[in-house]
């Protein structure tokens, strides 16, 4: 196994029970922190959520690829909802 089949192995594994976490957490906790030097949970929320996209589309579509720039999300929910 690639280390392309096997990373995209562990993110079909991973990517539907990261999604059911964030989903579940409170809208309006989102400035919760777990230490005064973390980022808030609305900022960890989206790096992951990010991060899982990118990850999934470039190494699903072979290449890194752009797309065209969207309009700012501001609320976690909507940002997840672009990486479904």
């Amino acid at each position: 196994m690639t280390e392309k089949e096997q990373f995209l192995s562990v993110l079909e594994r991973e990517f539907p029970t990261t999604m059911k976490v964030l989903k579940a957490f409170p809208s309006t906790k989102g400035d919760i922190k777990p230490h005064a030097k973390s980022k808030s949970a609305s900022v960890a929320t989206s790096a992951i959520a990010v991060a899982q996209c990118l990850g999934r589309n470039c190494f699903s579509a072979g290449d890194v690829a752009t797309s065209p720039s969207r309009a700012p999300t501001t609320t976690t929910a909507s940002k997840l909802t672009r990486c479904q």
